[in-house]
């Protein structure tokens, strides 16, 4: 039940993190979240064995915590502001 749970979860923030990059103009993580947001699809499993699936969850916790640590402040601030130049 957690599993299904934490699919659908995963599933949709990584949606919503791939339409930010979107309006963002982020191609590199479009595509990224993209790519993460099918590998979590609970609605499609994907057959890829137990030890595959634990290593793709340990680089992409990894990623997260070195994308959280790296991050700038705000990176949202300023990208819906016109230049008034």
């Amino acid at each position: 039940m957690f599993y299904r749970l934490s699919g659908y979860g995963l599933f949709a923030g990584f949606g919503w993190l791939a339409y930010d990059a979107f309006q963002r103009k982020d191609s590199l993580d479009v595509k990224i979240f993209v790519v993460l947001a099918l590998l979590y699809n609970p609605f499609i499993g994907l057959p890829i064995h137990n030890l595959i699936q634990v290593i793709i969850n340990i680089i992409v916790i990894i990623g997260m915590i070195l994308n959280i640590l790296f991050s700038q402040e705000n990176p949202y601030e300023d990208y819906t502001k016109k230049d008034d130049r």
